[in-house]
């Protein structure tokens, strides 16, 4: 029974934060500029992408220098 509510719990919790990040989306949609929207979107994808290249760089580099060593 215990198992069963933490499950119940769990489920509620997640459809509820589903509901408020879903309002807090319309929010942000409905009150902005959607164009300007667009162009933070792309200029956030590009950042990430960046650094996700940079570690990927840094990860290969100690990766083949630990596989030279062996």
């Amino acid at each position: 029974m215990k198992r069963y509510l933490e499950l119940l719990t769990d489920r509620f919790l997640l459809l509820l934060t589903a509901i408020v990040l879903a309002i807090l989306a319309w929010l942000f949609w409905s009150s902005s500029g959607q164009s300007i929207v667009f162009e933070i979107f792309i200029l956030i994808s590009i950042i990430l992408l960046v650094i996700e290249n940079v570690h990927l760089r840094i990860r290969i580099k100690v990766l083949t220098k630990e596989e030279s060593s062996k």
